[in-house]
């Protein structure tokens, strides 16, 4: 383990050379002269070589320095001191001073108490050497809103430390339509005529529409995690693609319910599946009062006291 002491010891190589030399050379020198100041030479050269071998990152500097330049994030890292070790170009454009990096968005979030309070603790972060990140929305003069993430974290042992921040705002636009359809696609599916739902290969149902559990007279918080069997008093056969379960509605009654379901395979596994369930009784109601009709319109025609007959436009009966 090398200490304090063996830290300077190429200062104390080139005192002890230098401090010989001149005690021979106000001696006299003589023939121990000419062999003394080669040795200084040797020792001057072996001092500087071993500094150049300690100084810490010396060989690896430019190439870290243009590492960091390509990074499309903004970068600034700070000494333990306060003073400014490195700034990439991004961080030029869009991180502040080292005493407070943060200063520029600090004062375009100025009205926004919640936006502040997020970069204080950046700051606090910062202080202790701590990491942390975030991502704030500012607003912009056209009144639009820009998106940055920004973090702090550790730059090395010595106290350093690194601030990144890089504007997210395409990112943030993809994600909000992507959630906004997703929330038509929800609404839609909800009040769908039809009733779905998705269980996993467990039987647990993972999802269900409003419309089903409308029919079951539950909430879906009530119908999602728990099984099947407990849901519908059945599991339909991932066998059969189709099949006829009678269900308990909301009041206790009982209806028909056609389950038309697909089964997902991955690999050889069954990991889940998605399945439509139709009420079937107001189309049972519906062929009983069809057939109904049918016989009190073939009374009509079988028992009436006239003759009566269908005939079609070109006179065809």
């Amino acid at each position: 383990m090398r200490t304090d002491r063996s830290a300077h010891l190429p200062v104390w190589i080139l005192v002890s050379a230098l401090v010989a030399t001149a005690a021979l050379l106000a001696g006299g020198g003589g023939t121990l002269a000419v062999p003394a100041l080669a040795a200084a030479g040797v020792a001057l050269a072996a001092g500087v070589t071993m500094v150049r071998e300690r100084r810490p990152g010396a060989a690896g500097t430019p190439a870290l320095a243009g590492a960091l330049d390509s990074e499309t994030r903004a970068v600034l890292v700070v000494g333990p001191s306060g003073t400014e070790l490195f700034r990439n170009p991004a961080g030029r454009r869009l991180l502040g001073d080292a005493s407070d990096p943060l200063i520029g968005l600090k004062q375009r979030a100025a009205a926004d108490d919640r936006t502040l309070a997020e970069m204080e603790r950046l700051d606090a972060a910062a202080a202790v050497g701590a990491p942390r990140r975030t991502e704030v929305a500012l607003a912009t003069a056209g009144g639009g809103r820009e998106w940055f993430a920004l973090e702090v974290k550790p730059a090395g042992p010595g106290g350093a430390v690194a601030w990144l921040a890089e504007d997210i705002s395409a990112r943030r636009a993809i994600e909000e339509t992507l959630r906004r359809e997703n929330e038509l696609l929800s609404d839609f599916v909800d009040f769908l005529p039809v009733g779905c739902y998705s269980a996993d290969a467990d039987g647990t149902v993972r999802y269900v529409n409003q419309r089903l559990a409308e029919w079951l007279g539950k909430s879906g918080d009530e119908i999602v995690g728990h099984n099947l069997a407990e849901v519908f008093g059945a599991v339909p056969n991932p066998e059969e693609e189709r099949a006829e379960l009678r269900l308990r509605g909301r009041s206790g009654e009982i209806f028909q319910g056609l389950v038309t379901h697909s089964v997902y395979d991955e690999g050889g596994e069954m990991f889940t599946r998605s399945v439509v369930v139709r009420d079937l009784v107001p189309e049972q109601q519906w062929e009983r009062a069809l057939r109904a009709a049918e016989r009190r319109f073939r009374w009509l025609f079988d028992d009436a006291p006239v003759g009566i007959a269908l005939v079609d436009l070109d006179g065809t009966i």
